[in-house]
């Protein structure tokens, strides 16, 4: 009998070329748990539209990575820096991408990670956000809310993402551009030694 992982695999695999789309329909049929191997298998059809010309496939493969790298996945970061996006360490440590109009940041611990585009905006953020969200069979748990400026959150196994326009002091809504930030509300689990 195959594992969880084996026949995502496996699914994967078959679908290539069909899209994204039929695995995470998939995915979210069969409500698999939400550990780090499953959601790297689930998304990793989606980061790879970090390279697609379509800026809203590049905003979802970019939110597909930070979700990861909140996650606890190691090693997220490489898929950029293997790809035409400019990266570099900015002043307070964080891993920084950018390509065309779209910006990834990520933190050293996985406690935070951002998206920015100013080629969607943040409705769209926020139904391409949500969506990934409930294509991981996350939507159960999940709790739509509001920060205390009014801006949209959703909130789902510890994580907490906060919907935005982009910028420096960003808007709760806009028109022009868009915004996802990550944020772990509690620590990951280590692994028990035995």
């Amino acid at each position: 009998m195959r594992g969880t992982a084996e026949t995502l695999g496996l699914i994967r695999r078959s679908l290539v070329g069909r899209g994204a789309a039929v695995l995470a329909a998939i995915v979210a049929v069969t409500g698999l748990p939400g550990h780090a191997q499953t959601l790297r298998d689930a998304l990793d059809p989606f980061v790879g539209q970090i390279i697609d010309e379509d800026e809203a496939k590049v905003f979802e493969g970019a939110v597909a990575a930070c979700l990861l790298h909140v996650s606890g996945e190691a090693g997220i970061q490489d898929w950029f820096s293997r790809t035409s996006w400019d990266g570099g360490i900015d002043e307070g440590e964080m891993l920084g991408f950018h390509d065309r109009s779209t910006f990834v940041g990520f933190w050293p611990s996985p406690d935070f990670c951002m998206v920015e585009s100013q080629a969607i905006g943040s409705e769209q953020g926020s139904a391409i956000t949500g969506r990934l969200v409930w294509l991981l069979a996350l939507a159960p748990e999940t709790v739509n809310g509001t920060d205390d400026y009014g801006c949209e959150t959703i909130t789902w196994h510890g994580i907490r993402a906060t919907i935005t326009g982009e910028g420096q002091d960003p808007q709760c809504h806009s028109e022009t551009g868009a915004a996802v930030r990550l944020e772990r509300l509690e620590p990951l689990m280590q692994p028990a030694k035995g």
